[in-house]
């Protein structure tokens, strides 16, 4: 088991340093510049001749930059240029993207891919090797599983997107972490307490740099369903829970709202968010009040009772993106006329009703027990396409992309068999 977590040693004077600068429109590339040399001389804040150094921005998801939801592929190649500087012996960008999403996709669809003409390597960490490294004191986690690539590389940049979430409240650079993981870690993570995971994490990851892509925010229901906000600033340091502390008071946010803030400095994370020297533009010159992300997604759509348990954030994304397509489709509308209400179990501790009647279903392979009560969704995560058409299915409609074979499998045990697509003769 390792404990190696990264080669780069902590200044004390850094790490209570973050800065602050607007963007520039047309100098995306010297705002980023100016920003990180607020924090010092770039001989001292930027990595050694002769390193590897891994880039993690956020690209869980194939949405684009403009969105709000990944990290700008201008804003990555603005760092890289910078990095070049230092002639290091490799620059690699790294994602482990969301559960059912393939990197070479995500890739292409952020734009990210075209500085492989730059010789930067892109990389899926969810398929690095992978090193068991200890939890330091008493944890939930115990230990986890860590790319290699990260373990052996010299620097490294955490480059996050500025932004709400609904099951964390913020994804910022401690959240951003949990993309170094493979996706069963991932799952480890949901199912043992999201915010508690991220924190202990934090606590055995070495930052060379922080840099946050606050070109383009979201706010509501983020990280990937939200509203863009143009927000036009870059935030720079090296301690994770300062950088964060200070892009949630730019959010207009209180800081007790972010659970893995609270437990980081409970379980010891230094230093103290009232210890942050802040640098450059104040922070009222930059802040944008930012709409919170809903409690829960119930009665935010019509016609549709969500009973949760514990449900992890794959689920809580699949299913806020597949009803807000619904939504916006009037595909909702529809099954309230027609069906007047749809239940939906979410999550390994959901109490699935006994009064939903037909109109029931089951989302995830955490209840994959209770599949014969009503319609059935698998997959942990499950695909927000699937569930779209199941519920296409459920209100007579056809499904857009699942097979027929595929939507046979979803149906209710009691209610086949039925015609192709599942509906009643």
């Amino acid at each position: 088991m390792s404990s190696r977590t990264g080669r780069q040693l902590p200044s004390s004077k850094l790490e209570t340093e973050v800065a602050l600068k607007k963007i520039d429109p047309d100098d995306l590339s010297g705002s980023i510049r100016r920003c990180v040399e607020l924090l010092g001389k770039p001989s001292e804040i930027l990595p050694q001749k002769g390193s590897k150094v891994l880039i993690k921005p956020n690209l869980g998801w194939n949405k684009p930059w403009w969105t709000g939801t990944t990290t700008s592929p201008h804003f990555v190649e603005a760092i890289v240029g910078l990095l070049e500087e230092t002639d290091p012996s490799k620059i690699i960008v790294g994602e482990s993207p969301s559960i059912g999403m393939e990197s070479v996709d995500i890739f292409q669809a952020t734009g990210v891919d075209r500085l492989e003409e730059r010789g930067v390597e892109l990389l899926n960490l969810g398929r690095d090797e992978l090193v068991e490294t200890r939890i330091p004191g008493e944890s939930l986690l115990g230990s986890v599983l860590l790319p290699r690539t990260y373990l052996e590389c010299d620097f490294f940049v955490n480059v996050p997107v500025v932004k709400s979430h609904v099951n964390t409240c913020v994804t910022l650079s401690m959240k951003n972490l949990k993309g170094l993981l493979p996706s069963r870690e991932k799952k480890r993570f949901h199912f043992l307490g999201l915010d508690r995971c991220i924190a202990e994490l934090a606590s055995v990851i070495r930052h060379g740099l922080i840099i946050v892509d606050g070109e383009v925010g979201q706010e509501g229901m983020g990280p990937i369903s939200g509203d863009p906000v143009e927000l036009g600033v870059v935030v720079c340091g090296r301690s994770p829970l300062l950088v964060d502390a200070t892009c949630i008071e730019i959010m207009g946010m209180s800081l007790n709202e972010v659970k893995h803030l609270e437990i980081a400095e409970e379980i010891g994370l230094q230093p103290s968010p009232m210890d942050a020297h802040l640098l450059g533009d104040p922070i009222s010159s930059v802040s944008r009040l930012f709409k919170s992300p809903p409690k829960s997604l119930d009665e935010l759509y019509p016609g549709i009772r969500i009973v949760s348990g514990r449900a992890c954030s794959g689920c809580v994304g699949s299913l806020s993106v597949s009803l807000q397509r619904m939504k916006d489709a009037g595909e909702l509308d529809i099954l309230e006329e027609k069906l007047g209400s749809v239940t939906i179990a979410v999550g390994p501790g959901a109490e699935v009703p006994k009064d939903a009647g037909g109109n029931l279903l089951i989302v995830g392979n955490c209840l994959k027990r209770h599949r014969s009560k009503g319609w059935f969704v698998p997959g942990c995560s499950p695909q927000g396409w699937f569930v779209r058409d199941v519920l296409r299915v459920m209100m007579g409609l056809e499904p857009l992309f699942a097979s027929p074979s595929l939507m046979a499998e979803s149906i209710p045990a009691n209610d086949r068999p039925r015609d192709d697509y599942g509906n009643g003769g």
